[in-house]
């Protein structure tokens, strides 16, 4: 997939030709993976968020992998309790 756009909102180009438009949550780098994610969810839709790993030529690739996606979920809930604790 394609990334054709970076601020506070995200446009995805999928294979199909099809663009998507997302809000940006949060990207992070994982030590343990050595990698770089992008969680996003669509602007009426805060509840499904999806995981993105991106790389240095601007394409993401959607992660499934149990293990990582447990290690995202670690770093949105310490993301959501720093929320929380601002407040």
């Amino acid at each position: 997939m394609e990334n054709l756009d970076i601020n506070d909102k995200i446009r995805i180009k999928r294979p199909d030709g099809q663009i998507e438009e997302y809000k940006i949550l949060l990207s992070y780098h994982s030590d343990q993976y050595d990698r770089n994610y992008i969680m996003v969810y669509e602007e009426d839709d805060f509840e499904n968020v999806l995981l993105f790993e991106y790389f240095d030529d601007g394409t993401l690739e959607i992660v499934n992998d149990e293990d990582v996606l447990i290690e995202a979920q670690q770093v949105l809930n310490r993301y959501e309790d720093e929320i929380e604790s601002s407040y």
